[in-house]
């Protein structure tokens, strides 16, 4: 297995399920090889900012009403979020636009850390991500990072199957989260308030790169590995800004092996992203001529004109948890 951090950088707003398809072929690959698979792993962090949502994690599972829910998702001046469960560890919190979420996925054992080892290490990262913007942060008796008693930047929530981890960090970039966590008790600590690098006093201006700032430190701190590749053209989700034509969002995944994965595998490739894709929008004549996407590689003409591989391991879902 290469000891090389691969990011994969998501652009624009995504999609909550959409990301969890894709973490998932990753933590397949993972399981696939663990089971034998001649398959070449490689160690990934995905970096997005998702679209408003509120998610519940094992603590709070079937626990909202279905009032709650719709209280949730419900209409607000700053728009609509939609709900989620999440297999992480931890209660209810929000994700969206100004926040950073980042989701290592890596073999834990190969790294020599423990569940609790790995907890700790997240937190170092976001501290020395915040000290790259002259914040101090740090830890307290409930899990996260804050940078006082009462405000929280940073949140952790992960889970784990055979060592190999998923989900896992959120830290507040810019004041456009506050009014989403004031609708819960984020993390189940009433007495706690979110915050955000803005709210403490950073210039946004300076903001615009956090992902690479924490992979880079992710990657620094993580036993064992080497240095991390940034590849925002490995798999990305332009904005429709980019574009003069009506494209919403579009995945490209690069860089894979598709050798030793049987025909049900590549199809399961096929089915995840196809579901990655299916709120898609584009013109007619910006289709690619391939048609739905195909097991093993996608070609998608939308003036970029690019064309990559992909590839996924067997679907299996022997679960563990750990919550953080």
């Amino acid at each position: 297995m290469s000891n090389n951090l691969r990011h994969v950088a998501l652009q624009g707003l995504s999609h909550y399920k959409a990301v969890l398809q894709l973490q998932e072929t990753f933590v397949s690959q993972f399981l696939a090889s663990k089971r034998g698979a001649p398959l070449q792993v490689k160690p990934h962090v995905i970096t997005s900012q998702f679209k408003p949502v509120y998610t519940t994690g094992r603590r709070d599972a079937g626990k909202l009403s279905q009032a709650e829910k719709d209280y949730l998702t419900a209409e607000t001046p700053h728009g609509r979020a939609e709900f989620h469960a999440a297999l992480r560890g931890g209660q209810t919190t929000y994700h969206g636009p100004g926040q950073l979420t980042a989701y290592p996925i890596i073999d834990l054992k190969h790294h020599g850390l423990s569940a609790r080892c790995y907890v700790h290490l997240l937190e170092e990262v976001l501290i020395t991500t915040c000290a790259r913007y002259d914040l101090k942060a740090f830890r307290t008796k409930d899990t996260g990072v804050w940078v006082s008693e009462d405000r929280k930047v940073g949140s952790i929530g992960v889970h784990m199957r055979r060592h190999v981890t998923s989900h896992g960090i959120a830290l507040n970039i810019t004041d456009a989260v506050k009014p989403w966590f004031e609708r819960i008790v984020a993390c189940g600590l009433a007495d706690k308030k979110a915050t955000s690098l803005q709210g403490e006093g950073c210039n946004p201006a300076q903001l615009d790169n956090v992902e690479d700032i924490f992979v880079e430190e992710l990657a620094k701190a993580l036993p064992d590995s080497e240095s991390a590749f940034h590849t925002n053209d490995m798999f990305s989700i332009p904005t429709p800004d980019e574009f003069a034509g009506p494209l919403s969002h579009i995945a490209i995944i690069a860089d894979t092996d598709m050798d030793g994965l049987s025909p049900d595998d590549q199809n399961a490739m096929a089915d995840c992203l196809n579901e990655i894709l299916k709120d898609l929008v584009v013109k007619e004549s910006e289709k690619s001529a391939t048609g739905p996407l195909r097991p093993g590689q996608i070609f998608i003409n939308f003036k970029r004109n690019s064309e990559r591989l992909a590839s996924i391991g067997s679907l299996v879902h022997d679960e563990g948890f750990i919550d953080a």
